[in-house]
């Protein structure tokens, strides 16, 4: 083939022929130019829209990759061009790889300067930029580009089923009045996903235990709710979140072994959403099951983050458990542990405090009384006796309380105190 002139027509003619859709005859061509030359940039590109067009994701990044690394004597600008970057991204879309998806969206967006020529509609780039910033965790750029997203329903959504999503990471990023918001507004509106109905039963049926200061839900209520989770399920059997929606749903209802089957679902598709444990504990709570209830709330508390209210709940209530039983030490480590959650309720975390105390009280008390036979101080040097008694004295009944000293002293850390 000659050169560089017999290139650029058979350039020009694979062009033509992928516009009309004969996808195979470009590829032909590009094959040959490849055949020739393998480090032809352009060739590669051309190549790489070809298999993306046929659906051949892996073999289009390979294509599309390989051009970026060659040296091509070509106008990089019109040759990594906006269309360039959009067909990469799609693949990477396809491959589920957001990061170099959100990219590579994002650089055709800056480079494109014909709206007309673009591959892909403003509702579809906007729709798969908010879903893999979200995937990588970059909430507030999904939230603006969500927003962008114009006549949904070239994407087969309806505007509440958008609202839903938009709902979705609004709640990530803590903004909860403006998430609640999208809620209202898309309970208004017709929703089309299975989904996005359980979300906004499941929304609906939260408000109205709220407002009902958690009363037990009426029967229309749990019914309507339990009705759109199930039929979400149905089209998703493997989503855990919906199980764990419907567990919530029965357990708040009393409805207390159905509830565990739906949480036993939850967790055989998902086991490490702390969430799920953590309701599980309550769930055998309010069964009487308390070394389940314990084991389910010491899983959340290893999975989830100490910060997080729930799972600072759960070393409330682990505390109790293990107070009740006797076993004060590791009531002591639970009721601390729970005491510095920065997102507990201030009642909570004063009461935390106050039966940590009140644990090192009872300790002291008992370790005086222990200082009154020889046996008994014989047993306990090696608790800090002397610490103690300097600071009250072996005989004489406890006083000044101070429980600085004693966690200082170490003196709770003593088997001796588990003892009842």
């Amino acid at each position: 083939m000659a050169w560089p002139f017999a290139r650029t027509r058979a350039l020009m003619r694979a062009k033509r022929f992928y516009k009309q859709h004969n996808v195979h005859a470009a590829m032909e061509i590009y094959v040959e130019l490849l055949t020739n030359n393998a480090a032809d940039a352009r060739a590669l590109v051309g190549l790489g829209h070809c298999y993306v067009r046929l659906e051949k994701y892996v073999s289009a990044a390979k294509c599309l990759e390989k051009a970026k690394q060659v040296p091509s004597e070509d106008d990089e600008f019109s040759l990594f061009d906006h269309l360039y970057h959009y067909s990469l991204a799609e693949v990477y879309d396809k491959l589920g790889r957001s990061a170099e998806c959100v990219a590579h969206y994002e650089s055709g967006l800056r480079l494109e300067h014909v709206p007309s020529d673009r591959t892909v509609s403003y509702p579809h780039l906007f729709y798969r930029l908010a879903r893999h910033c979200k995937d990588v965790g970059a909430y507030e750029k999904a939230v603006t580009y969500f927003r962008k997203v114009q006549k949904p329903a070239v994407l087969g959504l309806s505007e509440a089923d958008l609202l839903c999503e938009l709902e979705e990471v609004l709640m990530k990023l803590g903004r909860i009045d403006e998430a609640n918001e999208c809620m209202r507004r898309a309970a208004k509106l017709p929703v089309q996903r299975a989904a996005n109905q359980a979300h906004l039963a499941w929304f609906h049926f939260n408000e109205r235990m709220n407002e009902s200061d958690g009363e037990r839900p009426g029967t229309e209520l749990v019914k309507s709710t339990v009705e759109a989770i199930k039929a979400a399920i149905m089209k998703e059997r493997d989503n855990y979140k919906f199980w764990y929606q419907l567990g919530y749903v029965l357990y708040r209802s009393e409805l207390y072994e159905e509830a565990e089957d739906a949480l036993m679902q939850a967790l055989r598709h998902n086991r490490h959403d702390y969430a799920t444990w953590n309701l599980l504990g309550d769930l055998y709570s309010a069964m009487g099951r308390d070394s389940h209830a314990f084991a389910a709330m010491q899983r959340a508390t290893e999975l989830g983050n100490t910060e997080d209210s729930s799972v600072a709940r759960s070393f409330m209530v682990m505390a109790k458990m293990l107070e009740a039983s006797g076993k004060r030490n590791e009531a002591y480590r639970m009721y601390e542990r729970a005491g510095k959650s920065k997102n507990l309720d201030s009642s909570d975390v004063a009461t935390a405090k106050a039966k940590v105390n009140r644990i090192l009280h009872q300790s002291a008390v008992q370790l005086q009384t222990a200082f009154r036979g020889f046996q008994a101080r014989k047993r306990l040097r090696s608790v800090s006796t002397r610490v103690f008694q300097r600071n009250y004295g072996s005989r004489v009944p406890l006083r000044n309380f101070n429980a600085d000293n004693l966690q200082r002293a170490g003196i709770y850390k003593s088997s001796f105190f588990t003892r009842t």
